[in-house]
């Protein structure tokens, strides 16, 4: 009886130790995937992302917004007709130079409206550049792991500990292993979010670009222009908060302390999860965004 018991002591904590090495070698696996992710989506147009996807929203666009942006830039520049008219002297008064500028005005609101969809695209591909070539500087190659040689000393140690002692270290793993899971669905949420707020600019953008012939309406276009920018500098904001949280996460790869490590690992990726979603609002301060 006694020799059945150890038996299944032995088994179990062979077992356990199975668990805890394949939990710490595939401990990052679901995380550096979402890196690539990210990285992807930061330094990509939607136009390339998802293609087949952009070509409805394009032709929303074109097809729903734009005849309504029609509708609008004409009742604007109506409106700035009948109050340039009117300012002066009730109609008495009217300067050549005031119908010029007001023509420049049209002219210029219309071509503005005509190129609103190659003006949003124009500054998705800066802000895609712009990416590009922080990723040459910021982003390291290689993929997050525990290293081998922690990991043989680790495992070869664990002989020594009790069956308790090993259900404890393989739920702290299991449980951190989760937890970067949990941290990896999180980065893809809020990489195809920040693709979604581009489709959604995109598809308005002809409304926006309607109201530049009017100094109040305007206000509507300029800050949607800002919106616009601070959507496509957030890739950048992202992809240095992907480089500050790899060079933390390698340079504790080097650490003595496997628990200590495993438990700063999961810290910092909660934090690298919050810091993500304040690069949204980050950037619209930085652009004054209303």
């Amino acid at each position: 009886m006694g020799r059945l018991i150890t038996a299944m002591m032995d088994h179990y904590n062979t077992l356990l130790i199975g668990i805890i090495e394949f939990c710490l070698k595939n401990m990052f696996t679901d995380v550096n995937d979402g890196m690539k992710y990210v990285v992807v989506f930061a330094g990509k147009g939607p136009g390339i992302v998802l293609p087949e996807a952009f070509e409805m929203i394009k032709k929303l666009s074109d097809n729903v917004m734009l005849p309504l942006s029609c509708i609008i830039i004409s009742f604007i520049l109506t409106y700035e007709l009948i109050s340039m008219v009117i300012d002066k002297n009730n109609m008495h008064e009217v300067d050549s130079a005031l119908l010029a500028r007001y023509l420049f005005k049209a002219v210029a609101s219309v071509f503005l409206l005509s190129k609103s969809y190659e003006i949003t695209m124009a500054i998705f591909d800066v802000g895609a550049y712009i990416v590009e070539e922080a990723a040459k500087v910021i982003v390291s190659s290689a993929d997050l792991s525990v290293p081998d040689a922690m990991v043989n000393t680790y495992v070869n140690s664990l002989s020594t500990m009790s069956t308790p002692q090993l259900y404890g270290a393989a739920g702290g793993l299991i449980l951190s292993m989760f937890t970067f899971k949990i941290m990896a669905v999180l980065i893809i949420v809020i990489s195809y979010g920040r693709l979604v707020e581009m489709f959604l600019m995109v598809s308005v953008s002809p409304v926006a670009f309607a109201t530049f012939g009017n100094k109040e309406w305007g206000q509507i276009g300029v800050n949607y222009l800002k919106a616009l920018v601070a959507l496509a500098f957030q890739g950048f904001l992202i992809m240095v908060l992907v480089g500050v949280y790899t060079a933390i996460l390698e340079s504790m790869t080097h650490a003595t302390n496997l628990t200590g490590m495993v438990f700063n690992f999961v810290i910092l990726s909660v934090l690298f999860c919050f810091s993500l979603f304040k690069t949204a609002s980050l950037s619209k301060q930085i652009f004054t965004v209303r």
